[in-house]
């Protein structure tokens, strides 16, 4: 249904989970089209407005991370739907995990190379990651995976060990003959008040059972 990333993302210490209020601006472009998403930052909740490439508002996720209850939200269809968790599927296949020295400044940020690789799926994603307390978008993307049949970005990276303490600034994923299938950046992470009402599902919105 909702084809999210983010940051982030997928844990974590709570006391530096909920540091950060304000909102990170990311970027997905695939071989088809690019997609926008702000996410919305307050204590336990995020908001993920996902816009497609003219700018135009398609879906909303309200997350909580304490109970990771997950909302969706239509605001063409002024609709909303409660999301279970997705059906797992095994996966005993090997990751090739290789942590680099490399190193680029992205936003002004120092941020090293990671790679995850699994030949039996065909592709490697390059994560470049920053160090940072504010591990919020780790915690999203474990949510989101297991939510969402979203895409191979947030899977793989839960795969590397000890990353805890970096935000993966860059992804991108490539097939094993290096042709690449989507990208994902964050373009800005701002640090601010959020109102609460961004949380919550506006009155005039219909439930939907999904």
């Amino acid at each position: 249904m909702l084809k999210l990333l983010v940051v982030i993302v997928f844990v974590i210490n709570s006391c530096l989970l909920y540091a950060f209020e304000g909102n990170v601006q990311l970027t997905r472009q695939s071989q088809y089209d690019t997609t926008y998403f702000i996410f919305y930052v307050k204590d336990a909740n995020i908001r993920v407005d996902e816009f497609n490439a003219t700018g135009q508002l398609n879906k909303v996720l309200l997350v909580n991370l304490n109970t990771e209850k997950i909302v969706a939200l239509s605001p063409a269809l002024k609709v909303y739907a409660n999301l279970g968790p997705k059906n797992e599927v095994q996966n005993n296949s090997r990751y090739d995990i290789i942590k680099t020295e490399n190193f680029k400044v992205i936003e002004g940020k120092k941020c090293y190379q990671w790679r995850v690789r699994n030949r039996d799926l065909d592709c490697e994603i390059t994560y470049w990651v920053m160090e940072s307390e504010d591990l919020i978008i780790q915690k999203l993307y474990r949510i989101l995976d297991a939510t969402e049949n979203y895409s191979s970005i947030p899977s793989f990276f839960k795969q590397i060990p000890q990353s805890a303490g970096f935000i993966p600034m860059v992804a991108v994923e490539r097939n094993l003959v290096r042709e690449q299938r989507q990208s994902m950046q964050i373009t800005s992470i701002n640090q601010r008040k959020v109102p609460s009402r961004l949380f919550e599902i506006p009155a005039d919105y219909k439930s939907l059972r999904i």
